[in-house]
């Protein structure tokens, strides 16, 4: 630590490289999940008609491209009010997890159940879905498996996202 209270480059900066990683590879499970909430997939209202798999993932990957953004930005904020320079402690990696991560996974597993999903993907959807709430629910056991580099909660879930076809969102 310096002298404001600051972790030094030397050990912190290893530990917290990977809370980045991890967390920006997190965040790609937060936006597959955060554009499928989009209702605004240009159909005509009607729950009946479900959109096709490749508008589909198209929306999704857009919207995770846009909430991409929006992750940054408000990354970038709370950088600014912690006066994190680099990269963020561990402690802060599980406040950033804590206070805007899961918070966005959790109102996007709730936007993706409202959207019908392409006929016949009902139920590699509802996988995806199922894996992500596990990994939620692993959080908020303990946060901390959030950031931990020697872990992935939401590994099966961005697997099946990868498979199931998104592009940004499954990354």
């Amino acid at each position: 630590m310096n002298r404001r209270g600051k972790q030094s480059h030397s050990r912190g900066v290893g530990v917290s490289r990977r809370i980045v990683v991890v967390l920006m590879g997190v965040m790609a499970l937060a936006l597959l999940i955060a554009s499928c909430g989009d209702s605004s997939d240009g159909s005509d209202g009607d729950s009946e008609s479900a959109v096709s798999k490749p508008v589909f993932v198209k929306q999704a990957d857009a919207i995770c491209e846009n909430l991409n953004k929006q992750y940054v930005q408000d990354y970038k904020q709370f950088a600014k009010a912690n006066e994190i320079e680099n990269f963020p402690s561990s402690d802060q990696g599980v406040e950033i997890s804590e206070q805007i991560y899961i918070p966005l996974v959790e109102q996007r597993v709730t936007a993706l159940r409202e959207l019908d999903p392409p006929s016949g993907d009902e139920e590699r959807v509802e996988a995806i879905l199922i894996a992500t709430e596990d990994g939620v629910a692993v959080a908020h056991k303990d946060m901390t498996a959030v950031t931990q580099s020697s872990t992935n909660i939401f590994a099966k879930s961005l697997k099946l996202s990868r498979d199931y076809g998104f592009k940004v969102c499954g990354r």
